[in-house]
């Protein structure tokens, strides 16, 4: 018996805690499980079921990236001339109007472009082995080594022609002045500089150059190799410095695609 307050308690609190304990509760019933016996599905729902399960499985493929050059510039043959004419205004390279190549804007890849700017001679210089090493028919000038591989990819439909590949972070130009030394090649896909500096070790040869091609394709702010700065001022050092002398006879073209 404990005292407190002035009033007696009998027992201790943990008797009473224990009582409390022992109280009988109410047991909750249990959940009863869910009938998962599979419901035959309707026609209709079978259907719907089967459509959702392929479109699942279905993953699009991105198609393949194509390798075909198409002409992204478009002109006759006066604006041809009006540009190239523009360009080389304040230097000794002159464009005859009548000396320039009629070639139909129609021909929209590079392939049927060159044969097309090539006219009758096309077959000779693109069919027959070159005579001398690192010496090439065509040049196709382009702005980067990223637009360089899309043409030289390209030009693989040509059938019994050697492609040459002078542009920067491909080959190293000590490769490159090896590869020409030892190779024979109808096209070289080059870039205005790269081409300068092989001319100067005398690995890349002009004698028997015909054909200029301008890539003229034009990049997210409207540039081309026409109008960048730096790419621009090596093609134009190019054409006068290493091809003046080759323009005399007008056996070079140069064309505009």
């Amino acid at each position: 018996r404990r005292v407190h307050g002035g009033r007696e308690f009998e027992g201790s609190m943990k008797t009473k805690r224990k009582e409390g304990k022992q109280r009988p509760t109410e047991q909750k019933p249990k959940a009863q499980k869910p009938d998962r016996t599979k419901v035959p599905l309707t026609s209709d729902a079978v259907t719907k079921n089967r459509k959702k399960q392929v479109k699942a499985k279905k993953v699009e493929k991105a198609p393949p990236p194509s390798t075909e050059v198409t002409r992204t510039w478009f002109g006759d043959d006066e604006e041809s001339v009006g540009i190239l004419g523009t360009f080389f205004k304040d230097t000794s390279i002159s464009i005859d109007p009548n000396t320039a190549p009629a070639v139909s804007s129609s021909h929209t890849d590079l392939e049927s472009f060159i044969k097309a700017a090539l006219g009758e001679d096309s077959e000779e210089l693109l069919g027959t082995v070159p005579k001398q090493k690192g010496d090439p028919a065509i040049i196709v000038m382009c702005t980067s080594a990223v637009r360089a591989i899309e043409v030289d990819k390209a030009l693989r439909t040509l059938s019994k022609c050697k492609v040459g590949k002078l542009f920067a972070k491909h080959m190293k130009i000590a490769e490159q002045q090896q590869f020409l030394e030892t190779s024979p090649i109808h096209v070289a896909v080059a870039t205005p500089h790269r081409a300068s500096a092989l001319i100067e070790t005398n690995t890349l040869k002009l004698s028997n150059l015909r054909l200029i091609v301008v890539d003229m394709s034009v990049d997210k702010k409207s540039c081309h190799l026409l109008n960048l700065p730096q790419v621009k001022d090596d093609f134009l050092s190019f054409v006068t410095n290493s091809c003046s002398e080759h323009f005399a006879d007008n056996r070079i073209k140069i064309v505009l695609f």
